[in-house]
């Protein structure tokens, strides 16, 4: 999408016209465009990318939500060499990785179990999205915690609730 046209979704699904786009305008309108995405990861989308932290997109995080989605869309269909709409778990770690996001085994077999709500061992494009937008923000929060970049974290019990309560 160019930005003129960009701009013209934000506003078509700026329904209430606050030039801002909550977690209902979002889910409705990725829903209309023939997404599976729960009101919950349409609200995890918009606190990823929310800069301002007042719950909702403005059209420079919208456009950020844009990206995030396309790039998540994109590494789904490259992937999905069969196209059958799934992606199993050697798919996802490929997927995966093509988004920069790299863990070891025990750690990727949590996370897709996580997101594989009915245990079939595939994940659909909704579920792809769901787990991709819990590592991008997890990313982000961990980032938060580790200012050197040294990869490591000590937290206080407190310091945990709250990067935990933001995950949710």
């Amino acid at each position: 999408m160019d930005p003129r046209q960009l701009r013209q979704f934000f506003d078509y699904v700026d329904t209430d016209r606050s030039g801002k786009i909550s977690a209902v305008e979002l889910h409705k309108a990725l829903t209309q465009a023939g997404m599976d995405v729960t009101l919950e990861n349409a609200a995890s989308l918009i606190r990823m990318h929310d800069a301002t932290r007042d719950g909702e997109c403005n059209f420079d995080e919208f456009v950020q939500v844009h990206m995030f989605i396309t790039s998540v869309q994109q590494s789904f269909l490259v992937v999905d060499a069969d196209r059958n709409g799934w992606l199993d778990q050697n798919e996802v770690r490929r997927a995966l990785e093509m988004n920069q996001f790299h863990m070891d085994e025990p750690a990727f077999q949590q996370c897709f179990r996580s997101f594989d709500p009915d245990n079939n061992k595939h994940l659909s494009m909704s579920e792809y999205l769901a787990l991709a937008c819990f590592l991008a923000f997890s990313r982000s929060v961990f980032t938060a915690f580790d200012p050197h970049r040294s990869g490591t974290v000590h937290l206080t019990q407190s310091q945990f609730f709250y990067a935990a309560a933001l995950l949710r």
